[in-house]
């Protein structure tokens, strides 16, 4: 689970069990909306009800990318379905995965949506439905997808649990492999890419959370504290600010430069699994196991 300023949605999806989902809040101007887009999101999740297979990931096209409705994508079983938010209109479906898609992610400008499954992501083009490329050589499930800024660089996030966890960094452009991260020695479940796309935080079921330098590509600083699996990152809106939720229920700030924790919140009495910063990086939203969302 992560948060990204690509995307726009706050979610908390699965029953009593941590979700592969993305944790998102909605940004519409200067509105900081959190139980609509829940309410959207148990829209989404009637939609894909009765004989379909549960929704394991959601994501909005970013506000104001593309002309026309509010578009909503939802991972059911191994295919995407892509809908009109308003209508509760399917659109479009994106298939082919071998296993439940686990995280979706649009580019900041929406004209991709990238899927990931099991071993691999899928990248499509929203509007014609064309699958672009795959980017496969995943060790297990991508749990957590990231664009950078400018869309260029796509974080997948992953790993064979209890073995290792990895985070692998494509071109987009080419769906070349970049640089392939495995220092977490469990799933990484949070990616986020900084603002400024320098930096990418990383979070894993090893405890830990990661900073590392994109350009480098190397690690800068290791968070620790959490006492449980850590399950979400987030960036603040001005990258000065990073955010973590872990199984110990604490929501955690840090320094997103030198790494250092400023705050732990005994925010939740079970598993905290997602966390994200308001569009003005004033409020922190976190929801858990425990069947609430926190502000």
């Amino acid at each position: 689970m992560s948060c990204s300023p690509s995307t726009n949605l706050c979610v908390l999806c699965g029953k009593d069990q941590p979700p592969s989902a993305f944790c998102r809040v909605s940004r519409r101007g200067a509105a900081w909306v959190l139980a609509g887009w829940l309410a959207l999101l148990c829209m989404a999740s009637l939609f894909a009800a009765g004989a379909h297979p549960p929704v394991l990931s959601v994501a909005f096209r970013p506000s104001g990318s593309a002309p026309g409705p509010t578009l909503l994508a939802a991972g059911a079983g191994p295919s995407v379905r892509l809908w009109d938010s308003q209508s509760g209109a399917l659109l479009r479906e994106f298939p082919g995965h071998r296993e439940a898609v686990h995280s979706l992610a649009f580019t900041r400008d929406g004209r991709l949506l990238a899927a990931g499954g099991y071993q691999e992501v899928r990248l499509w083009e929203v509007e014609t439905g064309r699958l672009v490329r795959v980017l496969s050589g995943h060790a297990h499930r991508v749990v957590a997808l990231a664009f950078s800024p400018d869309s260029s660089v796509l974080a997948a996030a992953g790993g064979a649990p209890t073995q290792g966890g990895e985070v692998k960094l494509w071109d987009v452009a080419t769906g070349q492999l970049r640089a392939t991260f495995a220092e977490h020695s469990d799933t990484v479940y949070g990616a986020a890419i900084s603002p400024d796309g320098g930096r990418l935080l990383t979070a894993s079921a090893d405890k830990s959370l990661r900073l590392w330098d994109l350009l480098a590509r190397r690690v800068l600083h290791t968070l620790s504290g959490h006492t449980h699996y850590v399950y979400a990152a987030a960036f603040s809106p001005d990258g000065k600010l990073a955010a973590s939720a872990g199984g110990d229920g604490a929501v955690k700030v840090w320094d997103a430069h030198v790494g250092e924790q400023r705050r732990s919140l005994a925010a939740h009495t079970r598993e905290a699994w997602c966390v994200a910063f308001s569009p003005d990086g004033k409020r922190l939203a976190s929801g858990g196991q425990d069947r609430t969302a926190k502000v």
